[in-house]
């Protein structure tokens, strides 16, 4: 287990809907939905499978928990899978959460107290991965309405209401390595109030799609798409490497 479950005496109920889309996650899911589910404020886990030949969609609806749907066992690709997932959400607030990410229950009483103050339409905040922790770019200060190339802050750590989700619209599918760039992009350019938490949001696992440099073509297009000049690809490259040594 890598989560520990929040206090007895835990706040009211925040109502959070997670989309997981998955694929052969037999390995790491486990202790992802346990993460989860481990939370009072989330109300249910929506899974997409996106056709696992290991046995998730088996493991998972092996899981006694009320609040864990599988609503599909066959997708086109993750944001196929997360789209899927995210129309049948029905809670106030909707989180993306990968099968080889691991919720930190407490991030929620932090996004519940902010929300309290501020009622803002979307909160972030930061993550850790392989003992360090990943601040966004842009921190208590406020996000820019700019959409930009670079990741603004963690996806992972990103809670929106769902009505402004349905409101800027769905992952953009034509998008294989890059939709939740492109999501975040609408997002600010939306005019989307957003507040930052400052907390933990998730133990991340490295490898993932967007992971290394295979998503610098997609983000410069997530960047055109949005009205923003791309970088070049040297800048861009630069940017992210001296964005690493700061982070250290």
């Amino acid at each position: 287990m890598r989560c520990r479950s929040p206090p007895s005496d835990a706040k009211p109920l925040l109502v959070i809907s997670v989309a997981m889309p998955v694929f052969n996650s037999t390995a790491t899911i486990s202790d992802a939905l346990s993460c989860l589910l481990s939370s009072p404020h989330v109300c249910e886990v929506l899974v997409a499978d996106g056709g696992s030949t290991d046995g998730t969609p088996d493991l998972v609806e092996r899981i006694d928990d009320p609040r864990l749907r599988l609503v599909s066992r066959s997708d086109t690709g993750i944001y196929n899978g997360a789209n899927t997932a995210l129309k049948a959400c029905r809670g106030e607030f909707v989180l993306f959460m990968n099968s080889n990410d691991y919720l930190v229950p407490a991030y929620l009483d932090a996004v519940l107290a902010v929300d309290a103050r501020d009622g803002s339409d979307f909160y972030y905040g930061c993550t850790t991965t392989d003992n360090r922790e990943i601040r966004p770019r842009l921190g208590a200060q406020g996000v820019s309405d700019r959409a930009w190339q670079v990741m603004p802050f963690p996806h992972v750590s990103m809670i929106v209401r769902r009505s402004v989700h349905e409101r800027v619209g769905w992952y953009d599918e034509s998008f294989r390595i890059a939709a939740d760039l492109d999501f975040i992009n609408r997002l600010l350019l939306s005019g989307a109030r957003g507040s930052f938490v400052d907390a933990v949001a998730a133990d991340c696992s490295q490898g993932g799609i967007s992971s290394g440099f295979r998503h610098i073509t997609e983000a410069r297009r997530a960047a055109v798409k949005n009205g923003k000049p791309p970088l070049s690809a040297a800048i861009y490259a630069a940017t992210i490497a001296a964005y690493r040594v700061f982070r250290r």
